[in-house]
C-alpha cells in the first residue's frame, strides 16, 4: 500500500509537470497542439498494454517485468528532461505556492474531473473487469484495454479538429460518446460489447481533456508553473 501511494503521488505530480510544460510549448506555437501531446501518451499506453499482455500470456515474472519497465522509464526520463523549456526568467517565481482556482476555472475543472474519472475508470479497471467478471484470460483482458488506448490515440487528429471546430462542440460531442459508451457497458455482458463500450468511451474522452487544459492555460491571469500570465488565444467556448 505504501508503494502504491508513493506511485500515485509521483504519477500525479508528473502529470501536472508534463501538462504545464506542454501548455508552455503550445503557447509558443500559438496554435492548438495539446492533443498531439496526449496522443503520444495514449500511444505509450497502447504499447504498454501490448507488452503487458504479452508478458502475462508468456507468464513472465511480475518482478522482472517491473524492473525492465523501470529501467526503460528512467532512461526515457533522463533523455527527455535534457530538452525541457526553461522558465521565462531566472528570477524566483512569484505568487502563492498553492492557490485556489478562480471562479472562472471551476466549470473547466469540473469537466476535466468528469473526463478523467471516465478515462481513469477504463485505464485502471477495464482489465480487472474483463478478467474477474467476464472470465477473460490475462492476455485478452490486456487486449481490451489496448482497444481503448488505440481509440484514444486518435488524438493525433485532435489538433486538426480543434482548429476547425468550436472547442465547446468537441466537449459536448465527447460527453455524448462517453454517455453512450457507459450505457452500453451497463447493459452489455459479452466480451465484444464490453470492448466496444471501451472504444466509445475512449473516443469521447480523447480530445475532451486536452481542450479543457488548453482553455484553462490560456485564460487571462492563469499562471503556468507560477511564471506569469499567458496570452489569450483561442478560448474554450469561443467561435
Amino acid at each position: 500500500m505504501m508503494a502504491l501511494a508513493l506511485f500515485g503521488a509521483a504519477n500525479g505530480a508528473l502529470d501536472v509537470a508534463m501538462n504545464a510544460q506542454a501548455a508552455r510549448v503550445e503557447e509558443l506555437y500559438a496554435r492548438p497542439i495539446m492533443a498531439s501531446f496526449h496522443s503520444v501518451w495514449s500511444i505509450g499506453g497502447l504499447i504498454g498494454a501490448g507488452i503487458g499482455g504479452l508478458a502475462a500470456a508468456r507468464s513472465v515474472p511480475v518482478a522482472l517485468h517491473f524492473l525492465l519497465a523501470t529501467g526503460l522509464g528512467l532512461a526515457v526520463v533522463a533523455m527527455a528532461t535534457r530538452h525541457l523549456l526553461p522558465d521565462r526568467s531566472a528570477a524566483a517565481p512569484t505568487g502563492p505556492l498553492v492557490a485556489l482556482p478562480s471562479r472562472a476555472l471551476l466549470p473547466l475543472g469540473l469537466i476535466a474531473c468528469c473526463g478523467l474519472m471516465s478515462e481513469g475508470a477504463i485505464a485502471d479497471w477495464s482489465a480487472v473487469y474483463l478478467r474477474d467478471t467476464l472470465d477473460a484470460t490475462a492476455g485478452a483482458a490486456a487486449a481490451g484495454y489496448a482497444v481503448f488506448a488505440l481509440v484514444m490515440a486518435g488524438r493525433l487528429c485532435g489538433d486538426w479538429l480543434i482548429d476547425r471546430l468550436r472547442p465547446a462542440l468537441i466537449v459536448q460531442g465527447g460527453g455524448a460518446l462517453v454517455a453512450a459508451g457507459m450505457a452500453l457497458l451497463l447493459v452489455g455482458s459479452s466480451f465484444g460489447i464490453t470492448v466496444a463500450s471501451f472504444g466509445l468511451i475512449g473516443a469521447g474522452v480523447a480530445c475532451l481533456f486536452p481542450v479543457v487544459l488548453s482553455a484553462a492555460a490560456q485564460m487571462p491571469g492563469v499562471m503556468l508553473g507560477r511564471r506569469g500570465n499567458v496570452h489569450s488565444g483561442y478560448v474554450f467556448g469561443s467561435d
